[in-house]
C-alpha cells in the first residue's frame, strides 16, 4: 500500500480540509476514538489500495503460513487375557513415526510401520507400552493382559485296580481360590494332593481356579480295571480204584459263576467240595467268569480198573502137559 494512496483515502473518508491550513486541535475523545478505529482502518485501506505494500510504494506477494507435521499415530492390540505360562501374540500399526521403543512387558526398537510378535511368557497381568516418535511429536500406545489361572491335575496309578486307593496330585499358578470338582468335593490348596479309597467305578476328579482375570479347570478321569479270575481245583486222591469216591474241592477268586465239565457237570459256585465216584480215569474241569475275564482248572484223577478172577480148573497149555506115571509102558 503506497502513501499517497493512503493519504487520499484518509482524506476522502474524513472530509479533511486542505493541507495548507492549520489543523484544529482535536478534544482528548475524539482522539481516542480514532485510535480505537486505527486497526479496522487500515485493514480497509489495504484492500482499497490493492493490497499491501512499503513506504517506497513496492508491493509484495502474499506469504501463507506452513502447516504443522502430524503426530504420529499409534495403535497396540493384544489379547485381554492369556492362560499362565503362555505368550501374548502383540499386533501395532504406526503411521508418521520415524521410530519406535517397546517398554514395561517387553522391550526394544520396534519396526516403525507396524508389525506383530509374541511376547514373552507371562506369569503375572502385564501391561504393554509402546512409544512412537516423529517430526510431528512423539505418541504411547498401552496394552494390558490379565493372566489366568493355571490347573494341572495327575491321578496315580491309573487305571487302578478295583477297590484300590489312588493318589491325586493338582498344581496351581496365578489362583486366588480353588474348589473340587467332579467325584470329590471341598476346597483346594494351592498345591495338594489327596488319596482316594476303595475306587470301584470309574471316577473324574477335577480342580477349578479363579483369580480376577476368570477361571480355568482341569479334571483327570480314573479308569477301573477288574482282575481276572484265579481257580484253583484239587482230587484226592489222585488215583483210586473203581468204585471208590475221591473228594474234589475248588476255589475261584474274581469269580461271578463257576461251570464243571469233564468227570463232573453243571453250575458250581465260586467255591466248594464235593465227593465223586469215577468210573474211568479223567479230569474234573472247572471254568469260571469274572467281570475280569475267564479262567480254567481242573484236577486228573485215576482210576485204576478191578482184578478179575477165574474160578475151577486151571487149562494149560499142551506144551506144559507131562506124565510122571511110572506104571506107563513105553
Amino acid at each position: 500500500m503506497s502513501l499517497s494512496c493512503a493519504r487520499g483515502r484518509l482524506r476522502a473518508l474524513a472530509g479533511a480540509a486542505p493541507a495548507s491550513e492549520p489543523a484544529a486541535a482535536l478534544p482528548a475523545a475524539t482522539s481516542a476514538r480514532r485510535v480505537s478505529i486505527a486497526a479496522p482502518l487500515l485493514a480497509l485501506l489495504a484492500t482499497a489500495c490493492g493490497g499491501g505494500g512499503s513506504a517506497s510504494g513496492g508491493s509484495s506477494p502474499n506469504v501463507q503460513p506452513t502447516a504443522a507435521p502430524p503426530r504420529p499415530a499409534v495403535e497396540l492390540a493384544a489379547p485381554a487375557q492369556v492362560e499362565h505360562g503362555r505368550p501374548a501374540t502383540l499386533r501395532w500399526t504406526v503411521s508418521n513415526a520415524t521410530t519406535c521403543t517397546a517398554s514395561d512387558g517387553w522391550s526394544g526398537s520396534k519396526a516403525h510401520g507396524g508389525g506383530s510378535e509374541d511376547s514373552p511368557v507371562l506369569t503375572r497381568d502385564t501391561t504393554f507400552t509402546l512409544t512412537c516418535s516423529g517430526t510431528g511429536g512423539e505418541t504411547v500406545a498401552r496394552a494390558a493382559v490379565a493372566v489366568l489361572p493355571s490347573v494341572d491335575v495327575t491321578a496315580t496309578p491309573n487305571p487302578v485296580v478295583h477297590g484300590s486307593a489312588v493318589r491325586v496330585t493338582w498344581m496351581l499358578n496365578a489362583a486366588t481360590a480353588c474348589i473340587r470338582t467332579g467325584g470329590w468335593s471341598g476346597s483346594a490348596e494351592l498345591r495338594g494332593e489327596a488319596e482316594l479309597r476303595d475306587v470301584n467305578a470309574d471316577v473324574t476328579v477335577g480342580v477349578r481356579c479363579s483369580n480376577a482375570a476368570g477361571s480355568r479347570e482341569a479334571s483327570v478321569t480314573v479308569a477301573v480295571t477288574y482282575p481276572a479270575p484265579v481257580v484253583s481245583v484239587a482230587a484226592t486222591p489222585r488215583a483210586t480204584d473203581s468204585g471208590d469216591a475221591v473228594t474234589v474241592q475248588w476255589s475261584a477268586a474274581n469269580a461271578t459263576s463257576c461251570s464243571a465239565s469233564g468227570l463232573w457237570s453243571g453250575a458250581k459256585g465260586t467255591s466248594g467240595s464235593e465227593r465223586h465216584t469215577p468210573s474211568t480215569s479223567g479230569d474234573f474241569e472247572l471254568s469260571c467268569l469274572g467281570r475280569g475275564g475267564q479262567a480254567r482248572a481242573s484236577a486228573r484223577v485215576t482210576v485204576n480198573p478191578p482184578v478179575q478172577s477165574v474160578s475151577g480148573a486151571v487149562l494149560l497149555p499142551a506144551t506144559m502137559q507131562t506124565d510122571t506115571d511110572v506104571n506107563d509102558v513105553n
